[in-house]
């Protein structure tokens, strides 16, 4: 299967991570991750979906809540 160039490209470009381990990280539950997610609350390129799927990028919302 191959992927859209873009998506490629940002999983190359930084570690993208499962809800469960970013949830973990910032102290948060999965729900409330997914919740933030789909209100759009997370900065721009933080999120990645793969089908159902999302993925973190920890650095980008690390950024993110220092603005």
């Amino acid at each position: 299967i191959l992927l859209d160039e873009k998506v490629n490209e940002k999983l190359v470009a930084a570690p993208m991570v499962y809800a469960i381990e970013t949830a973990a990280y910032f102290g948060l539950s999965v729900s409330t991750l997914y919740s933030l997610a789909a209100r759009g609350r997370l900065p721009e390129g933080a999120v990645l979906r793969l089908g159902r799927q999302l993925r973190f990028d920890i650095a980008a919302i690390e950024q993110g809540a220092k603005k």
